[in-house]
């Protein structure tokens, strides 16, 4: 599950950087380029990627008991 979540923040943090950190990006924009900035964007959200694939797969094999029953309970009314 740790895999997952950190997966999860690497890819959205990768993805949220005009949002909560606009001057940073820009100044490491205006370093990089902009072909490097996209490259180094997209390298780290393959990683993010990478680890929420492994950690989902990790999570089904290791359910948490508590979330199979809501998950069942929460469902049942649509079903």
């Amino acid at each position: 599950m740790i895999f997952l979540i950190i997966g999860l923040l690497i890819f959205l943090g990768a993805h949220s950087t005009a949002i909560f950190a606009p001057a940073w990006r820009d100044r490491l924009r205006q370093r990089l380029g902009e072909g490097g900035w996209k490259a180094a964007i997209g390298i780290i959200a393959l990683v993010g990627l990478v680890l929420i694939c492994y950690g989902f797969g990790l999570a089904r094999q290791d359910p948490i008991v508590c979330t199979r029953h809501l998950t069942g309970c929460g469902m049942s009314r649509f079903c």
